[in-house]
């Protein structure tokens, strides 16, 4: 078991877990136009628009500390939920990496 806790990759604290049907139906974005609240302190969520969404526009939540470095909530959403962002912040934030590397 020690072994196991070593070569599990280092991820964001998690303040809890929960099951909340509402939240289910939304995707997961870096740069969310959707912000997740808690505002009585307890297991009812509050959605929020983080800014102007335009009709017709996808409601997308953080699954992550999107304040995180790409390499973490990278690292977070693929052990976590299985999959690499490739929201538009991730996309930036890679290209911008690769730039700099070729520099």
């Amino acid at each position: 078991q020690q072994q196991q806790q070593q070569q599990r990759p280092q991820l964001l604290e998690s303040a809890g877990s929960g099951v909340f049907a509402a939240a289910s139906l939304f995707n997961h974005s870096c740069e969310p136009n959707v912000n997740v609240a808690f505002p009585c302190n307890n297991s009812t969520a509050a959605f929020l628009a983080a800014r102007d969404i335009d009709a017709g526009e996808q409601l997308t939540i953080s699954y992550v500390d999107n304040t995180a470095p790409l390499a973490v909530r990278q690292q977070h959403l693929l052990f976590s939920y299985g999959f690499k962002c490739r929201c538009p912040l991730c996309v930036e934030q890679e290209a911008e990496q690769q730039q700099q590397q070729q520099q």
